[in-house]
């Protein structure tokens, strides 16, 4: 096989790859997607991974619909926000580096794990410092400031005298 048929398959399998990046990017600009056609034509093996290892845009939308509860508290609301910003923030990256992200997808889950219960951790501490045990006391509290405030003042006084 000479140099001129390897040419020729090069470029009808660049082709093919150009049409894959052309079928599965409907959300890039259009200087961006030209951009990526006529870069996967010449440069296919590194799209095909790419290509490969991206799950259908449809499916990932309607299984993150699916498994959002609704907000209970301020909490909750602001964990889904950052969230959403995290899942904007991912599908930003438009597969230039799905193929590296995609190795720590679990991390991802092992973060939004923590954060809800860290935000459990917190209600129950909120819970336990709202029992009338742990409520302060305003009355008691100012007789122990002017407590304070008059020991200061002796002490302030004694220094005064033997020096």
């Amino acid at each position: 096989m000479g140099l001129t048929e390897t040419l020729i398959f090069y470029l009808v399998v660049g082709i093919g790859v150009a049409v894959a990046v052309l079928l599965a990017d409907d959300q890039a600009s259009s200087g961006e997607l030209v951009f990526r056609i006529s870069s996967s034509v010449f440069f296919w093996p590194l799209y095909v991974p790419i290509l490969l290892q991206r799950p259908p845009a449809s499916s990932q939308t309607s299984q993150t619909e699916m498994t959002e509860p609704a907000p209970r508290d301020e909490m909750v609301a602001s964990i889904h926000q950052v969230e959403a910003e995290l899942e904007s923030a991912l599908k930003s990256l438009d597969g230039w580096a799905e193929c590296v992200l995609a190795r720590d997808d679990y991390r991802f889950s092992e973060l939004r794990a923590a954060w809800h219960l860290q935000a459990d951790r917190i209600r129950e501490l909120d819970a336990l410092l709202a029992q009338p045990e742990f409520l302060l006391d305003t009355q008691s509290d100012e007789e122990n400031r002017s407590a304070s405030m008059e020991k200061l003042k002796q002490t302030s006084e004694a220094r005064i005298r033997h020096t």
